[in-house]
């Protein structure tokens, strides 16, 4: 895939000079057209590798993806300050530091009063859902302030018949988070009206335990994760790193503590659920999640703009090399 590199610098005047432009060949006596507001979807997937997409690295089949980033825009160059689950949560929701909105680890609740983005849009007309894993203290799946519909579960929830908070009611599902999370997703975007919306979509996938369902266990059994040479034990590899980095190999994080083989296949499994395509070991053609997601914002958006985002936290390869802690996004704008 060709990709095209533009330096912050360069993109910022860029975005000036176009600004001016549209103001140098408007006539001086015309009235500025009220902008019309895009409808935002925000996907957030949890512990996916940073290089665990189809046009980074061919050893995976993530075909939305692709899509999304040969349409779109890959920022390459993105990396999270606080590398675990509640902090960097808040931080995309608030656009805060850790050290500012106080989330410092996976038991803290967003402080009450805490700004978030969710909560300036609905100021502003927009119809807000939050969909999937909160994760910010797990003592309580309550609405959260900034959304006018509300599905969530405690803590970390469960991968199998889970029991979800939908704005204010417990209700207990049959079945496979992924796949209800995503089905409550597509409820909110195929009841939209007119007004501008923005769907925060939270996945529990692909986090560990991984636990896809049996219909995509054994996907990737013919195929073996190719080792990165960072991963030998070397001394070649530890120069230069503190002890801690020789002493995790034997860990339950360490790559010498666990089963790889075994591991990436359920990963892969669980990566392949949450896409949700024909290929590879699935028999039968199961309709896309992402797809099902996209389809809806395509007929609903008809009259006005709509900028989704999937956004997906490095936690995984933190967990197996700290040294290099990443987070990146995929952008893409569909024309009106």
């Amino acid at each position: 895939m060709r990709r095209h590199t533009i330096s912050r610098k360069a993109f910022l005047a860029g975005m000036g000079f176009a600004g001016l432009s549209l103001f140098a060949e408007r006539p001086a006596h015309a009235k500025p057209e009220p902008a019309k507001p895009r409808n935002l979807v925000f996907i957030l997937v949890d512990d996916m590798r940073f290089d665990a997409m189809g046009f980074v690295n061919d050893y995976y089949q993530t075909p939305h993806l692709d899509a999304l980033a040969k349409r779109g825009m890959v920022f390459e160059n993105c990396f999270v300050t606080t590398s675990l689950c509640s902090p960097s949560r808040a931080s995309i929701l608030s656009g805060q530091f850790a050290h500012t909105h106080g989330v410092l680890n996976n038991s803290t609740l967003l402080p009450e009063g805490t700004p978030t983005f969710p909560q300036e849009l609905q100021r502003s007309g927009y119809n807000t859902a939050f969909v999937g894993k909160w994760h910010m203290g797990g003592s309580s799946d309550a609405p959260r302030p900034g959304f006018n519909h509300w599905v969530s579960f405690k803590g970390q929830g469960r991968y199998r018949d889970p029991e979800f908070n939908i704005n204010g009611e417990q209700v207990k599902r049959k079945g496979h988070t992924t796949d209800l999370v995503a089905d409550y997703a597509v409820d909110f975007l195929e009841g939209a009206g007119e007004e501008p919306f923005c769907l925060y979509l939270s996945h529990k996938a692909v986090h560990a335990h991984f636990d896809p369902p049996e219909r995509y266990q054994g996907t990737y059994a013919d195929k073996k994760f190719p080792r990165p040479a960072s991963m030998a034990n070397t001394e070649e590899n530890y120069r230069g790193k503190p002890d801690w980095v020789r002493r995790q190999r034997q860990s339950w994080h360490g790559v010498d503590g666990m089963d790889l083989d075994n591991l990436f296949q359920k990963h892969e499994a669980a990566l392949v659920h949450l896409h949700q395509y024909k290929g590879l070991s699935i028999a039968n053609r199961w309709k896309s999640t992402q797809t099902r997601i996209l389809d809806p914002i395509r007929r609903q958006t008809a009259h006005v703009k709509s900028l989704p985002f999937w956004q997906f936290r490095g936690v995984y390869w933190y967990f197996i090399r700290r040294t290099r802690m990443n987070n990146k996004s995929i952008a893409q704008q569909f024309p009106a």
